[in-house]
């Protein structure tokens, strides 16, 4: 009998995991096919179908801990400026996703460079140009040689290469 029930009970656990892996791959190609559809949308609909992807990722375990997550907080960034543009509520959403994204950990440095370089950007737009040099020589730091960082960073008075520190994920942003 306790055979019989080491073994049921191992068949139950392995198609518990098997929904559960199955469930994983259809809630990525969800979140795949919203963002690749955001890609190619006016940024009204860009915005609702990037929200309905991270929605859809925060259901999941561990699902604002990736790549995956960054990335949809920087693009939902990216719309909010093209949507409101100069607007200070608009930037002040972009600069909160952009920190968001910053602090998500398993990022790799390219995605961190875009979102250092979308955070400067930002910090720009709304004046703070210490806080536009410290982003763009982080993104400087993790994508050196980058021409349109450089002439960023050389607009702004600082020299490409400069000294900015490369925060760790979960580090609060220097300027707000």
């Amino acid at each position: 009998m306790l055979v019989l029930g080491l073994g049921l009970g191992a068949w139950v656990r392995a198609r518990h995991e098997a929904r559960e892996l199955a469930e994983g791959r259809r809630l990525a190609g969800q979140v795949a096919e919203l963002v690749s559809r955001a890609r190619a949308a006016e940024p009204a609909e860009a915005a609702r179908l990037l929200a309905e992807a991270a929605r859809l990722l925060e259901k999941v375990p561990d699902g604002r801990a990736g790549a995956p997550y960054a990335t949809i907080l920087a693009e939902r960034a990216a719309v909010a400026v093209a949507v409101g543009g100069a607007d200070p509520d608009a930037l002040a959403a972009a600069r909160k996703l952009l920190d968001a994204a910053w602090a998500v950990p398993g990022a790799d440095g390219q995605l961190r460079a875009r979102i250092a370089r979308d955070r400067g950007a930002v910090a720009a737009l709304v004046g703070d140009l210490a806080g536009a040099r410290l982003w763009y020589g982080r993104a400087d730091e993790l994508e050196p040689g980058s021409p349109e960082v450089r002439a960023r960073l050389r607009a702004l008075g600082s020299p490409p290469g400069g000294k900015a520190s490369v925060s760790q994920p979960g580090d609060a942003p220097a300027s707000r």
